[in-house]
């Protein structure tokens, strides 16, 4: 039956979406031919936006000229612990949380580029 089949969150349905590197009008066609059978599993896929528009910090926090694009550093640590935070359906409530984010970045040499073109 139809009614007991579930829907995706909009957060497994992105994660599938990439995974898959199903484009727009690919994921739009999956969807219809499910529709068509009667089995409305998918989410449309302006949720799909929804959830990917959430993975971005806010746009006060981005800088965009011709030559160069930038993101406070702030901004992005706190979204990734939000996320972090809301996968493990944990409170995100900060005022009464004493939180510590312990983290590394940098080149570990994994990159496979040149240290000499690295500024």
């Amino acid at each position: 039956k139809s009614s007991d089949i579930k829907t995706h969150s909009k957060e497994q349905a992105l994660a599938w979406t990439l995974n898959l590197g199903l484009s727009r009008s690919k994921y739009k066609e999956l969807r219809n031919m499910s529709n068509v059978q009667g089995i409305k599993q998918y989410l449309s896929y302006y949720n799909i936006r929804l959830a990917k528009i959430a993975c971005y910090p806010p746009r006060e926090t981005v800088t965009i000229s011709d030559t160069h694009a930038s993101i406070k550093l702030q901004a992005l640590l706190d979204l990734t612990v939000c996320r972090i935070l809301e996968t493990y359906n944990i409170d995100t409530n900060f005022e009464k949380r004493n939180l510590k984010l312990i983290s590394k970045w940098g080149f570990d040499g994994a990159s496979c580029q040149n240290l000499h073109e690295q500024t």
